[in-house]
């Protein structure tokens, strides 16, 4: 599978210490959007065994955080590495621009399980401060964090 990239440690985007994992690609376009320059980087070919296996490496990470750019666009992909994680004993955290309805239409596999996805794309228009979800602070009001399962 190709990812962009892993950073170790991260704190602040999820309600664990997790290893982020960065998606290859996002097709959504979003105007503003604070990740675009990842697009630029160069492709990374792993397989997801390699992916758990570094993050269970690094004593810190509780779990894995996908982000970055859109995992929903790499589906295959992304539900290869949520079932590794989950199997491993890893916390799960998704970020997706899509809607809670959407992503339960287009992923009720992945919605029936323990995972944690922040819901919304980011809107301009709506940025506030103080959208506040367990420890996590998020740019716009539309978005917010659901544990599923």
């Amino acid at each position: 599978m190709l990812i962009k990239g892993i950073e170790h440690n991260v704190v602040n985007d999820a309600p664990f210490i997790g290893a982020l994992i960065i998606a290859p690609r996002c097709l959504k376009g979003c105007p503003g959007c604070q990740n675009d320059h990842l697009k630029q980087e160069p492709d990374i070919e792993v397989t997801s065994d390699e992916i758990i296996e570094e993050v269970k490496s690094n004593f810190f990470n509780e779990g894995i955080i996908l982000g970055g750019l859109e995992w929903t666009h790499s589906s295959k992909e992304l539900r290869e590495l949520i079932g590794k994680a989950l199997s491993s004993n890893l916390e799960v955290m998704l970020y997706t621009y899509r809607t809670e309805e959407n992503f339960k239409d287009v992923f009720p596999d992945l919605y029936s399980l323990p995972i944690w996805v922040k819901f919304g794309e980011y809107d301009k228009n709506k940025t506030v401060k103080g959208n506040i979800h367990y420890g996590i602070t998020l740019a716009t009001s539309n978005q917010y964090i659901k544990k599923l399962g």
